[in-house]
């Protein structure tokens, strides 16, 4: 299934919560992106900077999430995440030069075991 702009459902008809699944993010264009994923409260804010996952710090604190950045890969164990995180929000910046503007395409896909889902 295709997700488009806006859409908003319940995760659990697509996939098996209480197993493993992979966001793969892809950006191509004409620079080098950074990509990120933010474990956030209730309030939409990171209360815990042990659950911001990045290129410097590839894990949660128990492994919950854990990014693979030679793939752009975040491996999540959604149901091992602490009840103080209420969403994951995932996020692509620019290191260096270049501007959004420049970006091709993009795309992001949930996969579980080894299939895509959305």
């Amino acid at each position: 299934m295709d997700i488009q702009r806006g859409m908003r459902d319940k995760l659990e008809k697509y996939i098996k919560t209480d197993q493993t699944v992979d966001i793969v993010l892809s950006v191509n264009g004409g620079a080098v992106y950074d990509y990120c994923c933010f474990g956030v409260d209730q309030s939409d804010k990171l209360s815990d900077d042990r659950y911001m996952v990045f290129y410097n710090q590839k894990r949660s604190p128990n492994g919950e999430i854990v990014f693979a950045p030679e793939e752009n890969r975040f491996t999540v164990e959604l149901n091992r995440l602490p009840s103080f995180i209420n969403k994951l929000v995932f996020t692509v910046s620019i290191d260096g030069n270049g501007t959004m503007g420049n970006i091709s395409s993009h795309s992001a896909v949930i996969r579980q075991a080894g299939q895509s889902v959305l």
